[in-house]
Formats: C-alpha cells, structure tokens, sequence
C-alpha cells in the first residue's frame, strides 16, 4: 500500500475497492476485475482467504453453488472488515469511496454484510 501512496501526488486521496474472491481463492477474474477497476481510477484491495492457516477448501470446482459454510462465510467477512478497517486508516484512500465487490462466495458474503458502513 505504501507503494501506491509513494506514487501519489500529496493530498490525493483516491476510491478503494475491496474485492471478495470466490471459493476457489484468487484467480485471473480478480486480475481481470482489478486492472478494469484501476483503470477506472480505483484502488483494489484483494484479501486472499487462503492466506490463513487452517483455512479449508470449501469448494471443489465443479459445484457451481456449494452448500453454505457458516464458518467460512464469517471468516470472510471477518476477512473484509479488516480490509476496510485498514483503509479508513490510509489518508490517500477518499473515505467516502469505499466499496465492496464480490465474485461467487465472495459475492454472497459482499451480499451479507454487516459490518461497519461502507
């Protein structure tokens, strides 16, 4: 993140947008959407789920919609409350432009969530 700010010409302040990948973790939609998104004039923030230890598979590729995981849905959206926590800390981050994108599972937990407003 520094990097982006390093980049920036002082007082700037850019939109973030936090992206929720789907079950199958982080793959080329996520480069696909990000490139389109900064272009656009955005920041893409892409927490990757798998990162966590003991994180388990909740998908298997060949199920369009598996069946709902309350545990990984929570830590999903644990997941984006951080992200976003995180960036109402970045001054070069335009606080009234943050949004939320999901893909699949992602998606359903972008759908669902109940943190603080963004």
């Amino acid at each position: 993140m520094e990097a982006v700010a390093a980049r920036l010409p002082a007082g700037t302040a850019i939109p973030l947008v936090v992206y929720a990948h789907g079950c199958a973790g982080l793959d080329d939609d996520v480069v696909s959407w990000a490139d389109a998104l900064a272009h656009a004039g955005y920041t893409v923030v892409a927490p990757d789920s798998f990162a966590r230890a003991g994180r388990r598979v909740s998908c298997d590729g060949r199920t369009v919609y598996p069946r709902r995981d309350p545990g990984v849905l929570a830590l999903r959206e644990s997941e984006i409350r951080y992200a976003v926590a995180q960036a109402r800390m970045l001054t070069w981050v335009r606080q009234a432009s943050i949004a939320l994108l999901g893909f699949d599972q992602g998606g359903v937990v972008v759908a669902g969530y109940r943190g603080p407003p963004v």
